[in-house]
């Protein structure tokens, strides 16, 4: 999850602005998976990255949420890569452990949607 942020007032040390959180959730787990290997939302960053272990039948949902907005609206891109359907992968480059949700595959899957304050 990446987006852009505001500018911030000059000088300022943690100022995100429009905050925006990554989650997952795997099916057959209990809680959320958090971003940037931390164990809560990550309010300090404006990119975001999960990397989830995967077992054939597992399924991962993802959640991006705005916590914060200082504007009335956020864009954001949101991309997701590995093996994504019930065939065998084909064409896929291991980039780094097989049971790691974190491969390049032909065709990855990306999106980008805005979010609007309530």
């Amino acid at each position: 999850l990446v987006w852009t942020d505001p500018p911030a007032t000059s000088g300022c040390r943690s100022c995100v602005l429009n905050n925006l959180d990554l989650t997952a959730e795997k099916s057959g787990s209990t809680g959320a998976i958090f971003p940037n290997g931390l164990t809560g939302p990550d309010s300090i960053n404006n990119v975001e990255r999960i990397r989830v272990s995967v077992e054939e039948g597992d399924e991962i949902t993802f959640k991006v949420e705005a916590t914060n907005l200082s504007t009335a609206s956020q864009s954001y891109a949101l991309i997701i890569t590995g093996c994504m359907a019930s065939e065998p992968c084909v064409n896929c480059q291991e980039i780094s452990s097989p049971s790691t949700m974190d491969q390049v595959a032909d065709g990855a899957q990306s999106t980008s949607r805005g979010l609007r304050k309530a």
